[in-house]
């Protein structure tokens, strides 16, 4: 029987609405065409059918190098597979040919496919630049325990293990690691897409998340916040910090989306955008917005709220608490929380806060419900000091 095999590079002929073209891999087992989908696409303008090559868009097209790694790796694949059956004098049919393209990347390093599977991510816009930092951040850590790790090599032995490490050895407290282990959850579902083979350990390994104490400002002390912006002697890169903080206090708005905001998206009284958090959704989010808020937009640049880092805001705020004496731990999200508070305490129903903070659970909406409940059973024991 003959042995005749190849790969190549080839393009579909749909145009996808972004005007690219779905790019698969093209296999000849001894005349059978066996076709195997890259889930990456590229316009058909700048493709090289003739050689099943990809063409520059541009002198220094960022995605091209990046495209032509992940194309390099698969064919790989196949030409490994081609020189195993070859030297081995086995006949490779096109039904095994399947079975081992699967399992071959069963052998490869899980860490180099989430790194690259991120970087995909977010040029695509599935993931934030905070989200794939955090990734990465993620990626980082357990490379630190483990150079590489097999796909083969996944178990629920394997998290344990990395659990303690993270604990024991790299001090993080346990809902740093929920979230390291929840991001590896999340590379391993992509797998999973992708049809790679391999033990899925999230059905037998599990790990909860910590509930922690939520801190927030109490009206008067946003009012505090409010008063100092107000003045004319604070110093600009306060003003800058405050104006956007106290705008998350009466929005609700994550410091992701802050910082995305255009004036376009004022629709009147209303602000309507697409959240960070939930752009794989295609959710698009509408926050009514009260005149105390609305005194918080300028019309300046590009974005509403022109800022610093987030880092170098987390810094300032704790300036400005000590500055203030608000003894809390005050960043960025504590504007969240004290929306949340506040806009219960005030009266507001708990189901209109889960669609203005943009909730998929109501039980993560419910956890500012409890806040307050406690906070009413705090100043009702305040009569026992009183008269007892």
């Amino acid at each position: 029987m003959e042995r005749n095999y190849s790969i190549k590079l080839c393009i579909r002929d749909e145009i996808k609405k972004d005007a690219t073209s779905s790019l698969y891999l093209q296999a000849i087992i001894n005349r059978s065409v066996c076709k195997l989908p890259l889930k990456l696409s590229w316009p058909r303008a700048f493709f090289d059918r003739a050689r099943g090559e990809l063409l520059k868009r541009t002198k220094t097209d960022p995605d091209h190098n990046d495209f032509q790694i992940i194309i390099t790796r698969e064919v790989a694949k196949a030409n490994e597979i081609f020189k195993t059956f070859r030297l081995s004098d086995r006949v490779l049919t096109k039904e095994l040919f399947i079975k081992e393209y699967n399992e071959f990347t069963s052998r490869e390093d899980f860490l180099s496919f989430m790194l690259l599977k991120a970087r995909e991510r977010h040029k695509r816009g599935k993931i934030s630049w905070n989200t794939f930092r955090a990734h990465k951040a993620t990626y980082n850590k357990v490379k630190a325990w483990r150079p590489s790790i097999a796909f083969a090599d996944i178990s629920p032995r394997l998290l344990e293990d990395l659990e303690g490490y993270l604990k024991k050895k790299a001090g993080n407290k346990h809902n740093t690691v929920w979230k390291c282990m929840k991001d590896l959850r999340t590379y391993m579902n992509e797998a999973i897409e992708d049809k790679i083979v391999f033990d899925y350990p999230f059905t037998k390994y599990h790990i909860s998340q910590v509930s922690t104490p939520r801190t927030f400002l109490e009206i008067g002390e946003v009012k505090k916040f409010m008063d100092l912006y107000y003045t004319g002697t604070v110093a600009p890169a306060w003003k800058q910090v405050l104006k956007h903080f106290l705008f998350s206090c009466f929005t609700g708005l994550r410091f992701s989306d802050i910082v995305q905001v255009r004036p376009e998206m004022v629709k009147g009284e209303v602000l309507e955008f697409e959240p960070v958090k939930t752009t794989r959704y295609n959710k698009r989010a509408q926050i009514p917005l009260s005149e105390t808020a609305r005194r918080f937009i300028t019309y300046e640049g590009r974005y509403l709220f022109e800022t610093f880092t987030e880092q170098a805001c987390r810094r300032i705020l704790k300036d400005i608490a000590e500055h203030l004496e608000v003894k809390k731990n005050v960043t960025l999200h504590v504007a969240r929380h004290s929306f949340a508070t506040i806009f219960l305490e005030l009266g507001g129903k708990v189901e209109v806060l889960k669609a203005l903070l943009g909730h998929s659970k109501i039980e993560t909406t419910m956890v500012y419900v409890h806040i307050t409940e406690a906070r009413k059973r705090e100043q009702m024991n305040a009569f026992d000091g009183e008269f007892n």
